[in-house]
């Protein structure tokens, strides 16, 4: 068994099935382009680490295995993640599985997200039986990066609208450029719904570093505002939210610098901020 304390994680993202926990991030430090995931019965103490994707000669992306999450959705799991190769634009990939911890198959043979844009941090959002994907276009591709949502075909397979600008990172006021004026980050979104309001975390870069934010609004298609101040800024972000026991919980790693220190946090949403 692994304390959580000892699993060097960035990106984590944790699914609450019946009794279970899984738990799965960016893995750091493996040499093989892989992803993996870990089983848990109390959120403290983990199971070793199993593989649950690995690619082969004939799977398209080679490297940067980024930021896995895992969704239920119509009675199998679907694995969001990051990827990318060398002649081949940043992009997600979903995968499917009968089970939590896989082995898992992409449901396609290429990415979700457009196939000539620098995306990533694809998540799923399931309304009214509707499946949307939410993710990021890159500040290395467009200097001021983006929040994008289409709406999927029910098997997650295509789309049925394009994509639609959501926000650019720069229209909250405290994101700060990587340098000098250039370099404006969105990562990581993840969206919930309260009294008719979604609410959507996602990352960027403050004055104090890695951050994690929200932003509110009445339709799931905008506008959406921005709040004033993030509502973590002590150099850790990438988060999403779960509930246990009838709590709210957030998860994000921290720190997000050094590597090898990011560990995952887990931190009652109530104290992050109110509904």
């Amino acid at each position: 068994m692994i304390n959580i304390k000892d699993i060097v994680i960035r990106d984590p993202f944790i699914l609450v099935d019946g009794d279970d926990y899984y738990l799965y991030g960016t893995h750091i430090g493996g040499k093989d382009p892989c992803y993996i995931g870990y089983h848990s019965k109390d959120l403290i103490s983990f199971d070793d680490p199993k593989v649950i994707f690995k690619r082969n000669d004939d799977f398209w992306a080679t490297k940067d295995f980024w930021a896995p999450e895992v969704h239920k959705y119509k009675g199998k799991y679907y694995l969001f993640a990051s990827l990318k190769s060398e002649d081949r634009c940043r992009g997600t990939q979903i995968f499917v599985s009968d089970n939590p911890l896989g082995v898992y198959t992409p449901l396609t043979d290429n990415p979700i997200t457009p196939h000539d844009w620098e995306c990533l941090d694809g998540t799923l959002y399931v309304e009214n039986e509707r499946p949307y994907l939410i993710f990021c276009r890159e500040w290395l591709e467009v200097n001021d990066g983006e929040m994008y949502i289409v709406e999927l075909t029910s098997d997650l397979k295509g789309y049925v609208s394009e994509p639609k600008l959501m926000f650019k990172a720069s229209e909250a006021r405290w994101v700060k450029p990587l340098r000098d004026d250039f370099g404006y980050v969105t990562d990581g979104p993840f969206i919930i719904k309260e009294n008719g309001w979604y609410y959507m975390l996602w990352s960027s870069f403050s004055k104090n570093g890695y951050t994690l934010a929200i932003c509110k609004s009445e339709s799931l298609h905008g506008p959406w505002q921005q709040l004033d101040e993030p509502i973590f800024d002590k150099d850790g972000g990438h988060g999403m939210i779960f509930e246990k026991d009838g709590i709210r919980y957030v998860a994000f790693h921290a720190p997000n610098d050094p590597r090898g220190a990011e560990r995952t946090q887990i931190v009652p949403f109530a104290q992050l901020y109110q509904l």
